[in-house]
């Protein structure tokens, strides 16, 4: 079995060694991209726009942060400086196309409708399928396994293959272990591994009026989700089964205050309900993971 070297770029020292993909495994990674072309092309831009802030966000964390740095310095010697901006211009990149996808003028959309004399005609810009990165060894982070050419193909709507650069493989292997927080079905070949799914549901006082009614009754109210959160699994469930007018306030994991109506609500009593008093924190839906202890 073929094997990467992660050296330490000012002394030589050996770090770690992983393994690379052989022959068979590049061509099954190859067929699964193909596979997946239609599932990403179908993705609105919304939703690929949520799967690029969730890495941008998992590549913030502090400790995350500190621990790509720190790896990649080692690896290229480039300095902790340097790297950290680096490193916030990736993510910031990865929020600008995702945004750059959602806004939706990049598809070029035109319509020419039917006229007596011509057929309906439209056109817009389509997926080309999957895309092949290869990292760059200066820029372990803006291009390497996530970086520009990642966040661009994705955004687009196509599967990526990414080819580690030599350079840097530790780094390259944290920055997939990122990568596949977002996913509900990681690989079991990278670092990260699924260990259980976190559960949803509507919840009440017990003994209360909300906790007796019907959740789908005209007797519920909900706190429903604003941007970017309405693409998680319970935004959508409530877009789908909830009618607006029973939103009576939303917010979003970035920001604690709710955006009520304008207009207060009344009880059925003959005197006024008093004017209610939000307080959520809505959590964004995700998946629990844990890591590989590394050798």
């Amino acid at each position: 079995m073929s094997v990467d070297t992660s050296l330490e770029a000012r002394t030589g020292d050996r770090l770690e060694v992983l393994p690379v993909s052989d022959a068979i495994e590049v061509r099954d990674v190859l067929a699964a991209a193909r596979a997946a072309v239609a599932e990403v092309a179908a993705a609105r831009p919304a939703v690929r726009r949520t799967w690029l802030r969730a890495v941008a966000d998992a590549l913030e964390v502090p400790e995350t942060a500190a621990a790509l740095v720190a790896t990649a310095d080692r690896e290229t010697g480039l300095g902790e400086a340097r790297l950290t901006g680096e490193l916030a211009r990736c993510a910031n990149q990865l929020r600008f196309y995702g945004d750059v996808a959602a806004e939706g003028s990049w598809l070029g959309v035109t319509i020419d409708h039917a006229t007596a004399a011509s057929a309906d005609l439209r056109r817009l810009r389509v997926p080309l399928g999957p895309v092949g990165v290869l990292g760059a060894s200066n820029f372990p982070f803006g291009f390497g396994v996530l970086g520009n050419d990642t966040g661009s193909a994705l955004a687009a709507g196509c599967p990526v293959v990414v080819k580690a650069h030599p350079a840097h493989p530790s780094t390259s292997r944290l920055l997939a272990d990122v990568a596949i927080r977002a996913t509900s079905e990681p690989p079991d070949t990278l670092v990260g591994r699924k260990v259980g799914p976190m559960a949803w549901g509507v919840y009440g006082k017990a003994g209360s009026e909300f906790a007796r009614c019907d959740p789908l009754g005209p007797e519920a109210v909900y706190i429903g989700f604003g941007p970017p959160m309405e693409e998680i699994e319970p935004a959508v469930w409530i877009a789908r089964n909830v009618p607006a007018a029973r939103v009576a306030a939303r917010g979003d994991s970035g920001d604690a205050r709710c955006r009520c109506p304008p207009r207060a609500r009344r009880s059925r009593s003959r005197s006024p309900a008093p004017k209610p008093r939000w307080s959520a924190h809505p959590r964004a839906a995700h998946r629990a993971r844990t890591r590989r202890r590394l050798p």
